[in-house]
């Protein structure tokens, strides 16, 4: 399965369009420097920033947005409306060059001239349709039918383990980006352009391809060999487990094993550093195994876990968190619940005697020694 959000890749893949990079690949993202006190004011983003964030020059990474101040887990960093919306079924670079004309014709001169300015990862397409290959994003995820140009939005850079999380909110017609945890002051502000967990090597692959760049990313600056293969296998394992995960077959007959397998996959997206949209589907993935199950005792954390884990992602606001909220209320209103399960017990059955670790082995299942992988 797919994060809660899938609005995490940008560029060309939304447009189905093809062109070979820019010649000249540029690193990726820096870290945390420096407070900046100002940006480029002829960037329309540094307008919606206030004392927040700022877009400007980045070390080695062209621009980007950069904390002013500490920003909280959960915080919304911006609502970006679209300057220009195309669609992604339209794969004839002539007739995407005519309908990115007639939407900047809409925009402002100004707004016209910064769309202009940004990066070009395929310039064999023209500078519209390179621009726009390398910088919108799918308005509703993989399967969008849609994609927007977002100004400020497209000025975050990448990172493979992102500290924020973009979210098209068609309720509000915007992408909003969230803080995923704490960033500090100084420290550049990140999303992530790859739809999955990939090792090292096709993740570099990817991004050379799609953005022209060579990632410099905290994670792919791991000292190759042995710290770098254990991220790698992390990643695979944790695209395995949500295979898995996916497989609905299982959610009675092997419950309890998938059950451990939503645990193993949370462990590892917690030692990989990652703290956005796959936290909470994780925490989905097993809400619905104890549901279908007629635990509503586990389901009810599970619940309030998905919910805190979307809000932090989408905001409190958003219509996936409302839906969850009403799990959280109500775990056994979910379709999946069934009052003959194996697990059947009540809300009331969470244990208040429990705590940390022993708390955790009640919620998964676990043995009293723990799991051995």
């Amino acid at each position: 399965m797919a994060p809660n959000s899938d609005d995490v890749v940008k560029g060309v893949d939304s447009l189905k369009i093809s062109g070979k990079p820019s010649e000249t690949p540029a690193p990726a993202e820096s870290g945390a420097g420096a407070v900046p006190e100002k940006g480029d004011p002829s960037i329309s983003a540094n307008r919606m920033g206030g004392d927040m964030w700022v877009v400007k020059p980045v070390p080695g990474a062209g621009y980007g947005a950069v904390a002013l101040r500490e920003i909280a887990r959960g915080t919304r960093i911006m609502a970006d409306a679209p300057l220009f919306v195309v669609p992604t079924t339209v794969n004839d670079v002539k007739t995407m060059a005519q309908i990115i004309a007639l939407g900047l014709k809409k925009a402002s001169k100004d707004q016209a001239r910064e769309f202009l300015t940004l990066d070009n990862a395929h310039k064999a397409n023209g500078p519209l349709v390179g621009k726009a290959s390398t910088n919108v994003h799918p308005m509703g995820g993989g399967g969008a039918t849609e994609a927007g140009l977002f100004l400020a939005a497209c000025r975050i850079n990448h990172a493979c383990v992102p500290n924020a999380q973009n979210k098209w909110r068609a309720d509000l017609g915007r992408m909003t980006v969230h803080a995923a945890r704490d960033i500090a002051a100084g420290e550049e502000i990140t999303l992530t352009y790859l739809p999955a967990l990939f090792p090292y090597a096709e993740r570099q692959t990817i991004l050379k391809e799609h953005f022209g760049f060579v990632c410099a990313c905290a994670t792919c600056s791991l000292p190759a060999g042995e710290v770098r293969d254990a991220s790698d296998r992390r990643r695979k394992e944790i695209n395995e487990l949500d295979e898995k995960l996916g497989d609905g077959k299982r959610i009675v007959k092997h419950a309890e094993e998938m059950l451990h397998d939503a645990w193993r996959k949370l462990r590892l997206l917690r030692d990989e550093g990652i703290t956005d949209a796959w936290v909470s589907r994780a925490y989905h993935d097993a809400f619905q195994i104890a549901i279908a199950n007629g635990d509503q005792a586990r389901a009810k954390v599970f619940a309030e876990r998905d919910y805190e884990a979307t809000v932090a992602c989408e905001g409190k606001d958003s219509p996936e968190a409302a839906k969850t909220m009403q799990w959280v209320k109500s775990p056994k209103a979910h379709p999946l619940y069934s009052g003959k399960m194996q697990w059947k017990q009540g809300v009331d059955k969470i244990p208040k005697d429990l705590i940390d670790d022993d708390f955790e082995k009640w919620l998964f299942r676990l043995p009293k020694e723990g799991l051995t992988n």
